[in-house]
């Protein structure tokens, strides 16, 4: 993800976009574990993994199809 950021990111802004990525990225772990911390006590978390590793493919194809109707678009 990082090296598709700074590949189409403009060059005078690559340090900001890949500054504000790291920081939502550090901020994302912390919450993350406030989150499923404690579902993680009521549901098991072999599963949590199994739906969270099923999610990412329609997120995945969600994404990629909006790129591509953009992309399209312009």
């Amino acid at each position: 993800m990082y090296t598709l950021m700074q590949k189409e990111s403009d060059v005078s802004l690559q340090g900001r976009v890949l500054g504000l990525l790291i920081s939502v990225s550090a901020f994302g772990v912390p919450a993350g574990m406030l989150v499923f911390g404690p579902l993680a006590d009521v549901v098991d978390v072999r599963l949590l993994f199994v739906v969270g590793g099923l999610m990412t493919v329609p997120i995945g194809a969600y994404v990629m199809r909006s790129a591509r109707r953009n992309r399209v678009a312009e």
